[in-house]
């Protein structure tokens, strides 16, 4: 490919603009950017199940409701998993005579009531290191928590509670996901290369001009995540806390980082 000529403009001083960057001989300044793209594998599974307790009184309810929880986490842990953390979103108190009453005025169900309170939970069972595994691990690992948080009595994936009282027919409970828990060493990373690329970059120029390249004194950077998933794309820029990235498919998570980088001229 034929490199495009450098085109120099008489303005207040003497200012060439090239393909990779611009200089200013006023300022004695060189800008160019540098660009970096890795792909990276997910490094934790997390899997969700939902742990719930219901009677007509309160306290039977949060009896039950303890009960249950406890019976699902001895079950998991017992599992013996290396690097498992259980996690809770948080306890929820509904009473399912409200609910019902809803439904019922939109005549989503028969007119039955039940006077009963539920207590629930979403827990969430998150296995680190599944980037040195491999697919059919992770997915033995997957089949091993499923099946025992289902022996346990727990509910698996997460309860549509955007809104209870809506029924969403293309409403699919998804039970396991992917994320990126090291996501700022990445974007760290990322950053690394796209500042090698600018110089690499400024270097060449440097040289092309007869120009001797000093420091740089300048820089503004941007940094994207995304996974690479074909379906379903979820992409975080400048933002290192990885806890929304979550892809429910096993796929790479492209990170591509962006350097924009003033070096001064000192001939």
């Amino acid at each position: 490919m034929k490199s495009l000529p450098t085109t120099c403009l008489a303005l207040a001083g003497l200012i060439c603009l090239t393909p990779a960057g611009l200089v200013s001989a006023e300022e004695k300044r060189l800008s160019v950017t540098g660009t970096a793209r890795l792909d990276v594998r997910p490094d934790t599974m997390e899997v969700f199940a939902n742990v719930t307790g219901s009677a007509e009184l309160n306290k039977d309810a949060l009896k039950k409701f303890r009960t249950n929880r406890k019976r699902g986490m001895d079950a998991i842990a017992k599992l013996k998993i290396e690097g498992l953390e259980i996690k809770g979103a948080g306890v929820s108190v509904v009473s399912n005579a409200a609910v019902q009453q809803f439904q019922q005025r939109f005549g989503n169900m028969q007119q039955t009531t039940t006077n009963h309170t539920t207590f629930s939970e979403t827990l969430s069972f998150n296995i680190p290191g599944i980037d040195h595994l491999t697919d059919e691990q992770v997915q033995d690992l997957a089949s091993k928590i499923l099946d025992a948080a289902k022996d346990a009595g727990l509910s698996l994936g997460q309860p549509n509670d955007s809104n209870p009282y809506y029924y969403n027919n293309s409403y699919k409970p998804q039970i396991v996901f992917f994320r990126l828990a090291h996501a700022d060493s990445v974007r760290q990373k990322a950053l690394d290369l796209a500042a090698k690329d600018a110089r690499t970059k400024a270097e060449q120029m440097a040289k092309r001009l007869n120009l001797t390249l000093g420091k740089a004194v300048a820089v503004r950077d941007s940094f994207s995540r995304q996974f690479n998933n074909a379906r379903q794309n979820v992409v975080v820029a400048n933002v290192d806390n990885s806890a929304n990235e979550l892809s429910p498919t096993l796929h790479n998570i492209t990170a591509e980082a962006t350097v924009a980088i003033e070096y001064e001229i000192v001939n």
